[in-house]
């Protein structure tokens, strides 16, 4: 086991190499609360650290999050800056782009469709082995979401558009959910419409 920065990594297998005066990795781990992650990346230095993620999977509670396509995480003197990473589950997709500067303001964007709200059931229902619990807590629907994370550390500014289709919980059919949630200048405002029906 390897201890990184704080991070603690099990059963960690690296294969690192030179290509053309650039390095890359293959990668493997196991990290705590059963969650494992395998991937592979290069990386170019000029001035600015440059990597490029061809490869990623997450696996957690039996469910596996993986990269659609190649992306790069970019670091330079003033901010780090991610291009479009595009993350798939089931039937879903989930695009998150954006950067971070050093002095603490963001500006990224994510956007989903397609995403089964039963993927993350066991952790809205705190179901750890993803069955049915004894309260029947269940939670299902497709899922679109399109959201900002803009302003600064000390004053985010957050805004999250999401449609779900199909709701169920508990075995109960809801119909669909609309739901604009904002955060700004320390509020919450949260607005939802839900159309009531099988």
């Amino acid at each position: 086991m390897v201890y990184a920065n704080g991070v603690h990594l099990e059963r960690l297998n690296l294969d690192f190499n030179m290509e053309e005066l650039e390095p890359r990795l293959r990668f493997r781990s196991m990290l705590p609360d059963g969650v494992f992650i395998e991937g592979a990346a290069d990386g170019k230095l000029d001035g600015r650290v440059d990597i490029g993620f061809e490869r990623l999977q997450v696996s957690y509670r039996k469910k596996l999050f993986s990269v659609e396509k190649p992306f790069r995480v970019v670091i330079d003197s003033e901010a780090v800056s991610v291009s479009r990473m595009t993350v798939k589950s089931g039937g879903g997709v989930i695009e998150i782009e954006g950067t971070r500067t050093f002095s603490g303001r963001n500006d990224f964007t994510v956007y989903g469709t397609r995403f089964q709200l039963s993927d993350v059931d066991d952790i809205l229902s705190q179901n750890e082995d993803g069955e049915d619990g004894e309260d029947g807590r269940r939670f299902r629907g497709k899922v679109d979401v399109n959201g900002t994370i803009t302003g600064t550390d000390i004053e985010p500014v957050m805004a999250l558009e999401v449609h779900i289709d199909s709701l169920n919980f508990a075995g109960v059919d809801m119909g669909t959910l609309e739901l604009e949630l904002t955060y700004n200048d320390q509020q919450v405002q949260v607005f939802g419409d839900l159309n009531y029906g099988p």
